[in-house]
């Protein structure tokens, strides 16, 4: 069998921990830093509020009402 030199197979399953450890860390800093962000603006009524009632959101509710009449 003739394995690329660049191929993890021809190096043992170390390689292929390793990646998945670091996707795992990754995975982890990324939640932490969405959860606190949530975190964040939940604590900020007034951003929350915003957030709520955007013109965004406002135009979103507009044009699910014209498409449902």
């Amino acid at each position: 069998m003739i394995v690329d030199s660049m191929c993890p197979l021809d190096h043992g399953d170390d390689v292929w921990s390793m990646m998945l450890a670091g996707c795992i860390g990754v995975a982890k800093r990324l939640e932490r830093n969405i959860k606190d962000v949530l975190d964040q603006i939940g604590d900020d009524k007034q951003r929350l509020q915003q957030l709520l009632t955007g013109k965004r959101v406002l135009l979103a509710e507009e044009l699910s009402k014209s498409t449902v009449a």
